[in-house]
């Protein structure tokens, strides 16, 4: 039997529902996370016993389907669409009572079910929050003891047991219901202070395992799991607070904890505790399911294509990685990524309620043999999904693309996407100084620079990057003498940039590095942005701003003169932005007016100057050098002071004492459009007396 003939089922079992597909091929367009539950569970050795089931549901509503039981155990699975968040599965006997139905809060809901002789029976499935569609199926053979079971009532684990780490309660697969209300208070979890009460359960492990415990209750919850020593908090494995997806008040989920991961054989005590001081009953459902080796499911990897979707809702914890410590401890599926020849590729893994972790091995088996990982970086434009990424250089031959998780997160569907090029580059629009992009910056403010070097060449050899670096090229054109700045911004490949008169001439490069701050122009500049690296290759960000340097200049060789003694009125409005000042709030947001003046000091003295403003928030900076530092130096590195606010928003003040020399005195407004009348005084005051010593 191939692959392809078993994702599409041999027999049929499920009776109709709103759509049955019967004995046909499933139709093009079919759940991709159905596709990828199928692949994980044929690679256990399981087998898809009936051809797949679609119906669609509205809120409250359920579908009955007719399914036939064959001897032995039976696996069945449905999975919810889009719009349905808590998908119920439930499974009559003969009578058309309930015998089993899973007991999670989720789209993803199995029931596995064991019967001596073939029997026919009814499953139900019902959209108990949301509405959609869903799809249906039932597996048997080697299966793991996955899905939720429980029964329609069941019996809370009083066995004489008290719930503590002296006589902790039982706990096995299934549900177990209890209360905290009388529970003793002696330990809390790592991820949230709690002072409430606790019952704590043990839970045996025979072999390694996929464990998920979901608590339900109507009070908030706290989960946590320790191995081995009960009363130890070192040996917790484990803690949740809210479940993912819980958002606010407004949840469902908000109440509920949830913690799902692979554990090795022995001894557990899972704690049900209460956030805060919040106690009552609760509901603890317990999933189990044996976990195939690492090398099965290296066997079993299906090769990745340039875009591959899958779901990790069965997935186990195989494989951890470098990146962060050693994170990917979440579930994980891994692809085969066939590489014929030397080149550039770049791997992006996406996931919509998980951290995504994306890591690439040359033996799947070997975490030594790790050629990288990436992990999570911001959302694209217009979705939710978050992302890692990982690129570079790979050899000829085959490698394992581990699409893996942090731990924490709820597992869900997830998409792999793989980009290659040449290991030197195909080309890219402004690749070279011919072809360089135009820049266009605003007037005032700042602005993003966003762009990729994945596929470009190296065309220009910069002093800030090694040889053999990709790089792009910007040409800028400035039409006053500016002061231009550029900051890379954090996330994408860690790429440099050069400053350069003539784009081809080495010997023309002002300025280089991940950041730049230079005063140039007027002219024609040309901005080069290289990899850090030859594998370095890739998304990058800057910002870049440009300032009227020359008003600025002009503005301090023409700066009148502030006598000592000597009030000056005047106004800021219309003068023009050509200053910031360290305490006017953000740099990027400053742009009010400003007026400078000359302050010179005969001698060493203590210099009072003060700044009124009556009808707006005015800003008072003294500054040994009247233009702003370069470099990228903080404003503060050539002020002698700066004062927003003396006493209220329309005054400030500084008193320091001034040795013999020119200074600097600015007027400027505090954030955005801050300007207008001032009076300006500057007078000398007596040095602070020390108070004398009492001699004994």
């Amino acid at each position: 039997m191939n692959p392809r003939a078993r994702a599409l089922g041999l027999a049929c079992v499920l009776g109709s529902v709103t759509s049955l597909l019967a004995c046909a091929p499933p139709r093009a367009g079919l759940e991709p996370r159905y596709v990828a539950v199928h692949n994980t569970l044929a690679a256990l050795g399981m087998v898809e016993i009936g051809p797949i089931s679609e119906g669609s549901l509205a809120r409250g509503g359920e579908a009955r389907l007719a399914v036939d039981l064959p001897a032995g155990c039976t696996l069945l699975v449905a999975l919810g669409g889009a719009g349905v968040e808590d998908l119920d599965l439930e499974l009559l006997d003969e009578a058309g009572k309930p015998v089993l139905r899973d007991a999670t809060r989720d789209a993803e809901p199995t029931v596995r079910v064991c019967v001596d002789r073939p029997l026919r029976r009814q499953l139900v499935v019902r959209a108990s929050v949301g509405a959609g569609a869903f799809v249906a199926a039932a597996w048997s053979g080697a299966a793991p003891t996955a899905g939720a079971l429980a029964a329609p009532a069941p019996a809370s684990p009083e066995d004489g047991a008290a719930g503590t780490c002296a006589a902790p309660r039982a706990l096995a697969a299934g549900v177990t219901t209890g209360s905290t209300r009388r529970a003793s208070s002696e330990h809390r979890g790592s991820c949230t202070a709690s002072g409430s009460r606790e019952v704590v359960h043990r839970l045996v492990l025979e072999h390694r395992q996929r464990v998920v415990l979901d608590v339900d209750a109507p009070f908030d919850t706290v989960l946590y799991v320790r191995r081995g020593d009960c009363e130890d908090e070192a040996a917790e494995v484990g803690c949740n607070d809210d479940r993912p997806g819980a958002t606010g008040p407004g949840s469902s989920l908000v109440h509920s904890s949830r913690l799902d991961a692979t554990l090795e054989a022995g001894t557990y005590f899972v704690f049900v505790d209460g956030y805060g001081d919040e106690a009552g009953s609760y509901r603890l459902s317990t999933t189990l399911a044996d976990v195939p080796s690492l090398a099965e499911l290296c066997r079993a990897a299906p090769p990745l294509a340039a875009r591959t979707t899958g779901s990790l809702v069965t997935a186990a914890d195989h494989a951890s990685t470098s990146c962060g410590g050693g994170a990917g401890r979440g579930p994980d599926a891994v692809h085969r990524l066939e590489v014929p020849v030397r080149q550039r590729v770049r791997v992006t893994l996406a996931t919509a309620d998980a951290t995504p972790i994306v890591h690439l091995r040359r033996d799947c088996i070997d975490e030594r043999s790790e050629v990288g990982c990436g992990t999570a970086m911001a959302a694209a434009a217009g979705t939710t999904r978050a992302r890692s990424q990982w690129a570079g250089l790979l050899d000829r031959g085959s490698f394992a693309v581990f699409a893996d998780t942090e731990e924490g997160g709820a597992p869900g569907d997830y998409q792999l996407e793989v980009e290659t090029a040449p290991e030197a580059g195909s080309g890219v629009a402004g690749d070279a100084c011919s072809d360089a992009t135009p820049l266009v910056l605003p007037a005032a403010g700042s602005a993003r620079l966003e762009g990729d070097t994945f596929a470009a060449h190296d065309d220009i050899a910069t002093r800030a990057a090694a040889p053999g670096s990709a790089d792009v090229v910007y040409r800028l054109e400035l039409k006053a003498r500016s002061r231009l700045r550029v900051r890379r911004l954090s996330g994408g490949a860690p790429h440099v940039v050069a400053l350069r008169q003539e784009c081809q001439v080495a010997s023309s490069e002002l300025a280089a590095g991940e950041s730049i701050d230079k005063a140039v122009g007027p002219g024609t500049f040309f901005l080069v942005v290289e990899a850090a690296a030859p594998e370095a290759f890739g998304r990058f960000a800057f910002e870049v701003s440009v300032r009227d340097e020359a008003s600025a200049d002009a503005a301090c060789r023409g700066a009148p003169r502030l006598g000592l003694g000597q009030p000056v009125k005047g106004t800021t409005a219309g003068a023009g932005d050509r200053f910031r000042a360290s305490c006017a709030g953000p740099e990027e947001r400053q742009a009010s007016s400003d007026r400078v003046f000359r302050l010179d000091v005969p001698r060493r003295a203590r210099v009072r100057v003060a700044l009124e403003t009556p009808t707006w928030d005015g800003v008072l900076a003294i500054r040994k050098v009247c233009l702003e530092p370069e470099g990228l130096q903080p404003l503060r590195a050539n002020e002698v002071a700066c004062n927003n606010d003396h006493h209220d928003t329309r005054h400030s003040q500084i008193e320091a004492t001034l040795d013999a020399g020119t200074y600097w005195v600015l007027v400027d407004g505090h954030a955005a459009k801050s300007e207008g009348a001032f009076t300006l005084t500057a007078s000398l005051v007596p040095e602070p007396t020390r108070p004398e010593a009492k001699v004994k």
